[in-house]
């Protein structure tokens, strides 16, 4: 059997009742527990994930896993990395300790390798995940909040150069009128 439960927490959990034979022919159950939640990582970001290391790319995982579900959005705060601080100390035993100021430098480099993109609300610590190398949803809705995304970000004028491969001007783009059906 499979049981769903909250644990009290955000992140959900399975259990699966196991039943086998040890090497004494004894039987034996374990209940094992596994996450049932997560996010697609598109392969096309391989290039990009090498650039990080070990910690900025646990804090780009911890977005990830605390992004929404529908939007990709997260806001990217003090109380936010903080929290991160928190959870990484208490998973490492306080081996891994980032300062907010190493955060903070994370946070630039995804922008700079489009990791992360601001939102088109203007509010500072507004982003979302880019949905080209990583989402939570269906695929399915992942191209439709790729598609959303463009047509916001030309609506306002804004670049999109982490959302596509080519400079906007290749697809006719001159923010002087030109939309996108």
């Amino acid at each position: 059997k499979l049981y769903l439960c909250d644990m009290n927490s955000t992140t959900k959990y399975a259990y699966k009742s196991l039943k086998f034979n040890d090497l004494d022919g004894n039987e034996l159950t374990f209940r094992l527990k596994a996450v049932t939640e997560g996010y697609y990582l598109y392969f096309n970001c391989q290039h990009l994930m090498v650039e990080l290391g070990s910690e900025a790319r646990c804090f780009f995982d911890y977005l990830c896993e605390r992004m929404k579900s529908d939007t990709n959005e997260v806001i990217i705060d003090s109380k936010f990395k903080q929290e991160f601080i928190v959870q990484i100390n208490r998973i490492t035993s306080t081996k891994v300790n980032p300062s907010i100021n190493s955060l903070n430098k994370y946070v630039s480099q995804f922008k700079d390798l489009g990791l992360i993109i601001p939102t088109t609300n203007t509010r500072r610590g507004y982003y979302s995940v880019n949905p080209k190398y990583a989402y939570k949803g269906t695929k399915k809705d992942r191209l439709i909040l790729m598609g959303n995304m463009i047509k916001d970000r030309i609506r306002n004028k804004e670049s999109l150069r982490a959302l596509i491969d080519k400079p906007e001007q290749e697809l006719g783009i001159n923010y002087d009128g030109i939309g996108i059906k």
